[in-house]
């Protein structure tokens, strides 16, 4: 249960952060400078690779609970 609970946080400050880099990306790119614009852009990349692997998981530790493990023994 806690590990759904840390993904969950992580999907949610992927968005966060996605949002952030998205408005950071907007007012470098209004003012035309260009270094706010590529760090802006690697916070959003940053952000998506974390609500990626997140969501990912999110969804396995959700399967692994509603798929019965059986264990052969020898």
């Amino acid at each position: 249960m806690q590990e759904k609970k840390i993904a969950r946080f992580a999907i949610g400050s992927g968005v966060l952060l996605m949002a952030a880099g998205a408005s950071i990306f907007a007012i470098g790119w209004s003012f035309k400078i260009n270094w706010i614009v590529e760090v802006a852009f690697v916070i959003t990349l940053i952000a998506w690779m974390e609500l990626v692997v997140s969501t990912a998981f999110w969804f396995v530790s959700s399967v692994a609970r509603k798929v019965p493990l059986k264990i052969r023994k020898h």
